[in-house]
């Protein structure tokens, strides 16, 4: 069985578009789902997906709660982003934050989602798609989110799936190489997928990701 959320502000999910006032609230609510999920299954090995910004929300939940989970696949993870933010901006921002949080600074480039035009079109028309600009907390609280869990890498421990398109140009593949070479999980895999644009599950050619993730699980279960 699979359970997906739209994170609070995403989706149908209640809450401003591309604004949260605490990043931790994203993994808060992931905590409450995957508590929903322990009741609803009791004994069954919980893995967890993490895509993109996904992704960083993944490894915050991992570092708090590593123990509930028997594996982590992440994919196109947001760990180094393009372009790489100075540690001197970083904290300019911080300051801008405390004072106008809400204040929109930054729109995703969609043309770099996937090589294929049909899903660039789809993301595009699609409703539920937030395309405004992102406030500066929820910008700024990423950032941060990403540099602390950088240095808490070396916590994990469980079986780990790392996936990246190497032609992304959104989140760089540097940030999944990192991520592989500093986890303690014995059991790990790094996949990068030559040409492949950020959205690799939407990709051309995205049926042999689907393969790898289908194989990994198999072999865990």
């Amino acid at each position: 069985l699979i359970y997906a959320l739209d994170h609070r502000g995403h989706g149908q999910s209640a809450g401003p578009r591309g604004h949260v006032e605490h990043f931790s609230y994203f993994i808060d609510d992931l905590h409450t789902l995957t508590e929903v999920v322990e009741r609803r299954h009791t004994g069954k090995k919980l893995f967890m997906f993490g895509h993109s910004m996904g992704a960083t929300v993944a490894l915050g939940f991992i570092d708090r709660y590593q123990d509930k989970c028997a594996g982590l696949i992440l994919s196109g993870a947001a760990l180094k982003v393009n372009p790489e933010v100075p540690v001197q901006l970083v904290a300019v921002l911080k300051g801008a934050a405390a004072l106008f949080p809400k204040l929109r600074i930054m729109k995703l480039d969609c043309k770099h989602l996937s090589r294929d035009s049909a899903v660039v079109d789809c993301y595009e028309s699609d409703p539920l798609v937030f395309r405004g600009k992102l406030s500066l907390r929820i910008t700024v609280d990423l950032i941060s989110e990403t540099h602390r869990l950088i240095g808490r890498l070396s916590q994990i421990r469980i079986p780990l799936l790392v996936l990246h398109g190497e032609a992304d140009q959104l989140t760089r593949p540097e940030g999944s190489r990192l991520i592989f070479e500093r986890s303690q999980s014995k059991d790990k895999a790094l996949k990068l997928y030559p040409g492949f644009y950020h959205e690799i599950l939407n990709e051309p050619g995205h049926e042999a990701v689907l393969s790898d993730i289908e194989n990994w699980l198999s072999r865990r279960l």
